[in-house]
């Protein structure tokens, strides 16, 4: 059998900080999805219009905005 040539797909749970009651939202993505693309998706979830702090961190890889100061 012929290895899979498929692109992966990853699902995210992603949740707001000190939100009470909480608010998540949940994203499945291809996996050739770069990090702007996953930034794009969570404006639209979330309704939101760029002008809130954010940052991905995985393991202890952050990657952020350095002009926003929140890393």
């Amino acid at each position: 059998m012929a290895p899979s040539t498929a692109t992966p797909t990853f699902v995210f749970e992603l949740t707001l900080r000190e939100s009470d009651p909480p608010v998540w939202r949940k994203l499945k993505v291809p996996g050739r999805y770069r990090l702007d693309h996953l930034h794009k998706m969570m404006q639209l979830l979330f309704g939101w219009d760029d002008s809130h702090l954010h940052r991905f961190q995985f393991g202890e890889t952050v990657y952020s905005d350095p002009k926003t100061g929140y890393e």
